[in-house]
């Protein structure tokens, strides 16, 4: 639970109403906690549930010691009547303009949103410094041009890191403590003036392509928005700023979650990205991949998630992967697809057993082993890995093993891999799956992806083999 602290009292309108309503504003500016209680007085019973919306898009206000704000995204929580005296109306909202009323017919008008988020600094290999090569003091890094990320007609995505301020006066090095701080940040250009919430949308693709490419989840520190001129308006004059913006996407950052070390486990780094990566790709597909992606990313977010759980989640995944982007129709043209595309380069002698393999089961419709029979093989341009079950045998085994987690059938027990065995087998199904990710991520170069794919399974091969090594001791 956030804790939240009264931050002041003002006045408030809602929406397009002129009516200014009282309130007090409690805010958590570490972890984005904002809420608002409106207060209407009355001399009266308890005043009726809807007086007051139960949703509202934006609130504008300003507390007693002039302190402007705009809300969006505004839900209520709670009402609660005091007979006689008042009724408070209580909403938590998701995002505050610090210093600024924006009124409604210039909510569309921002150019930039900035998006800053310390956890990426190690994966985009990037800083605000550098080591002098002369006296090996520490010095402003002066090649801190954007990196672009992507740009079209409509909007751009680029990436860099901002430090502050090295000393430039002796005086400010008579302190016992120096802090330097860098912000990587995500920085979301839009060709014409957009809504708050396109900015969003376009970070939330950006968010979810880091973390793949990380395994892990990333936290968002800091927002900053850059209104068009003509919501910065004083006195007829307009004028250009920053405006900071508290949301509840908002976490406190925790010191020292991401280590050097840690890139050896990464998917690709962002230069990666650069030299061989197209975001492009990516963006064409970012619908499509979306329950594929919650599906993977809800293994990597969970330090606790079981083997069943996780091996469910990523036999999901490729299935849903597999009927989205290889192949979604009926059995009729599976049989071509396997004919026509899957094995027309193959070798004669080679056909028919292949086309047993990836046939397996699917009678009336196409089984999930099809479908891992069409992975596994990947245009035959790698070969996964497959643990201590053989290759052949492999779809099998694990489409035995998914049904008896998913409908606990006692006949397939005996074919299903056992709950203490499963996790490495869950590794391995992650590592096609990352294989394909790859490519729908932009990553068009076969060897490229082998290269990233045999990386990890080197390691969980090493597993299999320490595993062994334990057994032959007991």
């Amino acid at each position: 639970m956030i804790t939240l602290n009264f931050t002041g009292s003002g006045y408030f309108n809602i929406d397009t109403q002129e009516e200014k309503y009282h309130g007090n504003l409690y805010l958590n500016p570490d972890e984005g906690g904002i809420v608002l209680k409106i207060e209407i007085f009355h001399e009266g019973g308890p005043l009726g549930y809807l007086r007051l919306p139960t949703r509202i898009n934006y609130i504008t206000g300003e507390l007693t010691n002039g302190f402007r704000l705009t809300l969006l995204d505004c839900v209520r929580t709670n009402m609660h009547s005091h007979v006689g005296s008042r009724d408070t109306f209580t909403y938590a909202a998701k995002f505050m303009f610090e210093g600024i009323k924006i009124p409604e017919s210039k909510q569309n008008k921002f150019t930039q949103v900035d998006f800053v988020i310390p956890d990426v600094i190690v994966w985009g290999e990037k800083s605000s410094y550098k080591v002098g090569k002369e006296n090996y003091s520490l010095v402003d890094n002066l090649n801190d041009n954007n990196i672009e990320i992507y740009s079209n007609s409509e909007f751009s995505v680029e990436y860099n890191v901002f430090g502050t301020m090295l000393p430039v006066v002796d005086s400010s090095l008579l302190v016992e403590n120096i802090t330097l701080t860098q912000r990587p940040t995500f920085i979301i250009k839009a060709e014409k003036p957009q809504e708050f919430k396109y900015f969003l949308e376009k970070y939330k693709l950006v968010k979810r392509y880091v973390e793949i490419a990380m395994k892990r989840e990333i936290n968002l520190v800091e927002i900053r928005s850059y209104p068009s001129k003509s919501i910065l308006e004083e006195n007829g004059i307009e004028y250009e700023t920053s405006i900071k913006v508290n949301s509840s996407f908002i976490k406190a950052k925790i010191q020292n979650t991401v280590k050097l070390s840690d890139q050896i486990s990464y998917l690709f780094m962002l230069s990666d990205m650069v030299n061989q990566g197209e975001f492009s790709r990516y963006i064409e597909n970012a619908d499509k991949l979306d329950p594929i992606i919650d599906l993977y990313l809800d293994i990597i977010y969970s330090n606790s998630i079981s083997a069943v759980r996780a091996f469910l989640n990523v036999t999901q995944a490729l299935e849903t992967y597999h009927s989205r982007f290889k192949y979604g129709g009926n059995i009729k043209g599976f049989k071509e697809r396997i004919d026509k595309v899957i094995l027309e380069k193959r070798a004669d002698s080679l056909k028919e057993e292949d086309r047993k393999f990836l046939l397996a089961n699917s009678k009336r419709f196409v089984t999930l082993e099809s479908r891992l029979a069409e992975l596994l093989l990947a245009e035959f341009n790698i070969f996964f890995y497959t643990g201590k079950v053989s290759y052949r045998d492999f779809p099998h085994i694990i489409t035995k093993t998914r049904n008896y987690y998913t409908h606990y059938d006692e006949r397939q027990k005996k074919l299903a891999i056992n709950e203490k065995e499963l996790s490495p087998y869950v590794r391995i199904l992650v590592t096609i799956l990352e294989y394909y990710l790859l490519d729908e991520l932009g990553f068009e170069d076969v060897e490229f992806r082998r290269k990233k794919i045999w990386e990890t399974v080197d390691n969980i091969r090493t597993g299999f083999d320490i595993r062994d090594i334990e057994k032959n001791r007991r």
